[in-house]
């Protein structure tokens, strides 16, 4: 880490430069921020390119500019991010340059954090903190405080910060928000400016800037303490003004949960109905809802679903739903909002999942991500029994959301048993036949248990209560059934050797070891003082001595 640079008085002014094309919302908030949490005079440079699609410029962008009385350069074509960043500073009247993106809000001090470290020949960028929802660079910090303006907890973030211990300049650093002297960014030629918003070949332009100093002898690295919320969004991604978003539901006899899936749906641009048959009321509901309802005979779901995506590749987005599922508010503004970014591939969305009227936070059934929302060109559907979404092409970029999809998934027990105890292990038997697995009887021991403690220790299903001792339970016995059933298909072998008898044995006394192990790790959770320093040390040599 480097020591602060020798300035002491910070700049009269200096010149924010921030390229935009209609993220107008986040260009609200990040010229506010600017304001209220700088130390030093600011020279708004926002620059403005047209949209792609239609060569028009944002009226709510300019909207913006004139609500904060800030002066707007507009384009007359679409220079991309690195053209603005250069016209930008072209215009600017200072000699202090900071280059930013439209998606930022700043933290307070960012600006003089930034000055405090510069030196000659040195190039300082600050320290982004983001939700996630796409990759997180290395030198900068994964901590969700909205992945939308309108959701941002602005006091919180104001407070993490103010907590943060870090201080100093360190070597290396993303590229956003990045402060130049002018007569450095001269030196440097300025930025390239290959490609255009919305190009693969404008995401480089950044780095090549930064290769290029470092070759000529320049610093380049982070101040730790200069913080601003990134919301990795708009200004390195052009969006799509109008996306099409089409929502896909299958359907077989499903009149008691549709009407309520189909109404959290009503944001989409439209709703297409894959039906296999049904001799309830599932046709009139989606008439009413106006769907656009397609016939099949169900034969597995990837084919169900692809058949499904052939009949949606005019929009630009589509999202999976299943009957049982509902759409939260929170996450349709969210997928309104990832749909404008036009580097997504996809998103992933988790699930909660409503077993027996209870939501189950554990048990391996949270938070249940499924990609669900994607282009649909880009994706396909494989797998007999568990359905997977597949990228066959794009760069297979993906966000995570927040919002949730809610999944009304077993009312009654007899419903679970029925559809998972029956149908399903046959189905998986049959696919592990097909993958070679061959049948042992151990497999009758040591899978089923092996899933009932998965459940209940490993991801927590204890803490669901008696519900997910069930679930654990039910689970442990749908890998009996599958296994019962691959024995089955396999000849049903009814001797058991000798050798086979000892291995059974001692797989038992391993599980008495491995359930002692998880008894012991509940028990610590509750514990205090001596006590519980006692029962680790007992586990860690349970552990030793069992190699667990």
């Amino acid at each position: 880490m480097t020591k602060q640079s020798t300035i002491y008085d910070l700049p009269s002014k200096i010149s924010v430069i921030i390229p935009t094309v209609n993220a107008h919302e986040e260009l609200d908030l990040a010229i506010k921020s600017i304001k209220k949490n700088s130390d030093c005079s600011i020279e708004f440079v926002i620059v403005i390119d047209p949209d792609l699609n239609t060569g028009k410029v944002s009226g709510d962008i300019l909207k913006v500019c004139k609500k904060h009385h800030v002066k707007a350069w507009v384009n007359k074509e679409n220079l991309g991010p690195y053209g603005n960043w250069n016209r930008g500073a072209e215009v600017a009247s200072t000699d202090w340059l900071v280059f930013a993106t439209d998606d930022q809000y700043f933290a307070p001090h960012w600006d003089s954090n930034l000055l405090k470290y510069w030196e000659p020949k040195r190039l300082i960028a600050g320290r982004l903190i983001e939700p996630g929802i796409i990759p997180v660079y290395k030198t900068n910090i994964q901590q969700d405080f909205g992945v939308l303006p309108s959701g941002f907890k602005e006091a919180e973030f104001i407070a993490w910060c103010k907590n943060r211990q870090e201080r100093g300049y360190t070597p290396d650093g993303f590229f956003i928000p990045m402060l130049q002297k002018r007569e450095d960014y001269d030196a440097l030629s300025h930025y390239p400016i290959a490609g255009k918003f919305g190009t693969s070949t404008a995401v480089s332009n950044d780095y090549l800037y930064v290769q290029a100093a470092l070759k000529k002898g320049y610093q380049f690295g982070t101040a730790q303490d200069s913080y601003s919320y990134h919301f990795q969004a708009s200004s390195w991604k052009k969006k799509t003004l109008e996306p099409t978003i089409v929502a896909v539901v299958l359907t077989k006899n499903e009149q008691k949960d549709l009407d309520n899936c189909l109404k959290s749906l009503a944001w989409v641009s439209e709703i297409v109905v894959v039906d296999s048959l049904s001799t309830d009321k599932t046709l009139t509901i989606a008439k009413k809802y106006k769907a656009k309802v397609f016939f099949r005979d169900l034969d597995n779901f990837s084919g169900q679903r692809n058949f499904a995506l052939s009949k949606v590749t005019d929009s630009d987005w589509v999202l999976m739903v299943d009957a049982d599922e509902v759409v939260e508010p929170a996450l349709a503004k969210e997928l309104q909002f990832f749909a404008k970014d036009i580097y997504l591939g996809g998103v992933q969305i988790p699930r909660k999942n409503y077993i027996f009227g209870k939501w189950i936070e554990h048990t391996d059934w949270y938070p249940d991500h499924r990609l669900v929302f994607f282009r649909p060109k880009l994706v396909q559907y494989t797998g007999a029994v568990h359905e997977t979404a597949s990228f066959i092409k794009g760069n297979e970029t993906v966000a995570t959301a927040s919002g949730h999809l809610v999944h009304h998934n077993y009312d009654t027990i007899r419903e679970f048993v029925v559809k998972n105890l029956v149908d399903y292990p046959l189905q998986y038997a049959k696919v592990l036949d097909g993958d070679k697995v061959h049948f042992t009887a151990l497999d009758l021991l040591s899978k089923p248990l092996g899933e009932f403690m998965r459940r209940f220790f490993l991801t927590d299903g204890y803490k669901d209560g008696l519900y997910g001792l069930i679930l654990s339970a039910l689970m442990g016995v749908q890998t009996l059934v599958a296994y019962c059933y691959l024995w089955e298909i396999q000849g049903k072998r009814a001797d058991l050797t000798t050798q086979e008898t000892q291995t059974l044995f001692r797989s038992l006394r391993g599980k008495s070891s491995e359930l002692t192990y998880w008894l012991l790790t509940l028990t610590i959770e509750s514990a205090t003082g001596l006590t519980k320093l006692a029962h680790r040390a007992r586990r860690k040599i349970l552990k030793l001595a069992n190699g667990l």
